[in-house]
């Protein structure tokens, strides 16, 4: 059962392209951690999931992980943390 009032969720702050990332706004103090994966939504529907792999005082780096392609991401999409049991 999840626990819905520990739910780690933010949005997409940019997308950089040259490099791969994206920036979100899910900082340390929030207790996002390398390693996490998230849920990125739009308008409800998941559009597929990003790995945290830096994060910073003012939010996360993030990498598309399978399908997803940096260019499919738009910035104010939702991005939530996924628990993996």
């Amino acid at each position: 059962m999840k626990e819905l009032n520990k739910t780690l969720a933010g949005k997409v702050a940019l997308s950089d392209d040259k490099r791969g990332v994206l920036a979100v706004d899910l900082r340390q103090r929030d207790g996002v951690k390398p390693g996490m994966h998230c849920e990125v939504r739009r308008l409800g529907q998941k559009i597929g999931t990003v790995l945290i792999t830096e994060v910073q005082n003012w939010g996360s780096w993030a990498k598309p992980e399978g399908d997803l392609r940096i260019d499919q991401v738009q910035k104010g999409d939702f991005v939530e943390v996924i628990e993996e049991k």
